[in-house]
């Protein structure tokens, strides 16, 4: 596996032949996630399913898993959970109402009126409790050296910037007639 190929906490190999990985904390996922206006989301489903399909050597195609994530996103959380009982990590959640979340913060509520479609950045917390295992399972497994990171990397802070720019015309476009 490459750092290219797999998630953005970055995969290195050391003299210990454990993978090196930097986590991204609960709170920056967030940050991202609400920066993005939820397009964090999805390329957090495509890493997740790019490390699942490296480490399983599983035959799928990550991006259209995670650009239709409606139809894969209650598997990846099974398999998030199970990777997170694998690596004995205590901590549980229903993969089906997560996935009922998800369905009804980015799918239905986005169609009623205004400004109703904004509780869809409520989404998030359909992805925090398995982000939140995903990283544990990291922290606990042998296989990788995982920890976390203060700030955000290169790239992030690009989306952050972009974010903050989109967001500034949001609220322009909302109070300037």
């Amino acid at each position: 596996m490459n750092e290219d190929q797999i998630l953005d906490y970055d995969f290195n190999s050391d003299d210990d032949d454990r993978i090196k990985m930097k986590l991204l904390s609960k709170n920056y996922f967030i940050i991202l996630f609400l920066l993005t206006f939820g397009m964090y989301g999805i390329w957090w489903q495509y890493k997740i399913w790019t490390f699942f399909k490296h480490r399983q050597n599983l035959d799928i195609m990550p991006v259209p898993r995670a650009i239709f994530s409606i139809f894969f996103i209650y598997s990846l959380f099974e398999k998030i959970l199970a990777f997170g009982k694998y690596n004995e990590v205590k901590k549980d959640y229903s993969s089906g109402g997560l996935f009922v979340l998800f369905l009804l913060l980015t799918y239905i509520i986005e169609r009623l009126p205004d400004p109703l479609p904004l509780l869809s950045f409520f989404a998030v917390f359909a992805y925090l409790p398995p982000h939140n295992i995903f990283n544990l399972a990291l922290l606990n497994s042998e296989e990788f050296d995982a920890f976390y990171v203060d700030g955000f990397s290169q790239r992030q802070m690009i989306l952050v910037g972009c974010g903050v720019i989109f967001w500034l015309l949001v609220l322009i476009g909302t109070f300037v007639e």
